[in-house]
């Protein structure tokens, strides 16, 4: 794993192996973007399988986790920020 930026605080980005991370949630947005491979996130009880290319937004306090298939394993790019830094996004 590699830190791009860090402000741990506010935001927070790391261009990492895919890799599986069991069901987790925390008070931030989080991006993640597909660079190479494939990976599939589970969020809340819906699986999505995304490949190079793709983007999701995974919402604050949402359960949710990453698995991977070794043969598909690839980079991604994992960014994490307050809501509040994403207007759009804001929660109240």
């Amino acid at each position: 794993m590699y830190a791009i930026f860090q402000n741990k605080d506010e935001f927070d980005a790391q261009l990492k192996r895919a890799e599986t991370v069991p069901p987790h949630l925390h008070r931030q947005l989080e991006i993640v973007y597909i660079m190479s491979g494939a990976l599939e996130i589970g969020v809340g009880t819906e699986l999505y399988h995304l490949n190079r290319g793709d983007l999701a937004l995974i919402f604050p306090d949402v359960i949710h986790h990453y698995q991977t298939n070794e043969s598909d394993t690839g980079d991604i790019l994992v960014i994490n920020t307050d809501p509040s830094l994403v207007p759009a996004f804001k929660t109240l």
